[in-house]
């Protein structure tokens, strides 16, 4: 978003630099009030961003922008609504166009509800489906699944909020809704596919939530990592089996740490607490779902949790035991080891984004120095043991922040905010693997702009 140019009080922006961050050009978007881009996306013709139009009635419509990537002319720019609250959260796109979740208030059955719209390469809508009941309900993930969409959000009734995974077939036709609730009231802040599995964090509570659904919804496990203060997952990355969660564990009135778990397919951070789970492959149900024990039963969609007594072995006949390594939920010395670990920060932390690399993970945020009142950028650094390979700080005088992380060869590129200069402006940051910053630049002019999503072409 930007406050120092376009039409409105804030507006949403676009810009592209090249790989030394020399601008190569840069838009505002908006009308004459408050409007801010959420979520960005690319299907390699064109560059895409979601988020909220206020109109001039006062109420917000989600709204679509398309720009040509190569020069930043606006390609489209289409709203959705009606005559109430509209919100765009996420985005994702296709080969033909872009799928957008958040929420409407115009339309549906509550208060709010989630909202899923598609559209062509154009913008133009091709459907729209709404999902809730009579509370207050939220759309704020989306990614692609063969054959259609999945969305994640939560829905609230009488008993509370809980939430939800749903699948859309290629014409928005609801092929499945899943209460991903197990007990527990979360809410997803972030989610991807892996493999054969939907991976979800964010909050529960007062912890770190973190779950699995199969590809057919079904809730595989759920772990809320309790904290001595409020925990709450920002990201989640995973390759080659690898699975890793980031996030920060506040307490309340001191310090924040972060925090990045490596789990197992079945949700477990270390071999001496996975249980019976951990001697166990996730082996092929009928259904083709995992398996989260020996055990598979029809009347409980194939898969279901059997808990054994503790000392079972690893499917190999060894013992688990905390030192050993373990991969997809079999404690073997091949696996890749499983942690739970906190980085230590001394005054208020957070993670914003999190990149899985080659040898490890990159994480980014913001952190505080002892006795300072303004906050600096942070990366880190981590090696597939979790353990840290380099942590460093990045900014000015002022207050800076990242949002978001990716990666380009070996170096990383980040982007976020910064008020070193006097005001607050986009900011951009590449570091070299050793995390030595090759260079930063700010973006815009006055009063304000903020940088919250990124996407790296070659």
């Amino acid at each position: 978003t930007t406050n120092s140019k376009g039409a409105g009080s804030s507006d949403g922006w676009l810009l592209r630099v090249d790989l030394d961050g020399k601008l190569v050009w840069d838009e505002s978007f908006g009308g004459a009030k408050g409007d801010v881009f959420e979520g960005l996306a690319s299907n390699g013709e064109s560059l895409a961003a979601v988020g909220s139009l206020t109109t001039s009635a006062g109420d917000t419509d989600m709204w679509l922008v398309g720009v040509d990537p190569a020069t930043g002319g606006k390609a489209f720019s289409a709203t959705f609504g009606g005559d109430d609250h509209e919100f765009g959260h996420a985005i994702a796109a296709t080969e033909t166009g872009f799928v957008l979740a958040g929420t409407t208030r115009s339309k549906g059955a509550g208060s709010y509800d989630m909202w899923v719209v598609r559209t062509n390469g154009n913008g133009e809508k091709q459907w729209d489906r709404t999902f809730g009941g009579a509370g207050s309900d939220w759309a704020g993930a989306v990614v692609e699944v063969s054959g259609g969409w999945a969305v994640a959000g939560t829905m609230a009734d009488p008993s509370g909020t809980r939430p939800v995974l749903l699948q859309l077939n290629g014409d928005g036709a609801l092929t499945w809704l899943s209460n991903l609730d197990g007990g527990n009231k979360a809410a997803p802040v972030a989610m991807m596919v892996a493999g054969d599995r939907f991976l979800l964090t964010g909050a529960e509570g007062s912890a770190l939530w973190m779950a699995a659904a199969s590809m057919e919804g079904n809730l595989l496990w759920q772990r809320a990592a309790p904290v001595a203060g409020v925990g709450v997952g920002y990201a989640v990355a995973a390759k080659d089996g690898a699975v890793a969660v980031a996030g920060y564990t506040k307490l309340t009135g001191k310090k924040a740490d972060f925090r990045v778990l490596r789990i197992d397919a079945f949700g477990n951070a270390t071999c001496a607490t996975a249980g019976p789970c951990a001697g166990v492959a996730p082996n092929a149900c009928s259904d083709g779902a995992l398996c989260t024990s020996d055990e598979c039963d029809a009347a409980h969609a194939g898969c279901w949790h059997d808990a054994q007594p503790d000392g079972a072995s690893c499917r190999d006949g060894s013992p688990c035991l905390a030192a050993s390594r373990c991969g997809s939920g079999v404690c073997g010395p091949e696996g890749p080891a499983l942690w739970s670990k906190q980085i230590a920060s001394e005054q208020p932390a957070s993670v914003s984004g999190m990149v899985r690399l080659d040898d490890g993970f990159a994480l980014a945020g913001r952190t505080v120095a002892a006795g300072a009142s303004k906050g600096d950028a942070w990366l880190a650094r981590l090696d597939l043991a979790g353990d840290v390979t380099w942590q460093k700080t990045y900014g000015g005088p002022g207050d800076e922040q990242l949002a978001a992380v990716a990666s380009y060869g070996s170096d990383l590129v980040a982007v976020g905010r910064s008020d070193s200069s006097g005001t607050t402006r986009m900011w951009l940051l590449r570091a070299n693997p050793d995390g030595q910053q090759v260079w930063a630049h700010e973006y815009g002019g006055d009063p304000s702009g903020a940088g919250h999503a990124l996407v790296v072409s070659a």
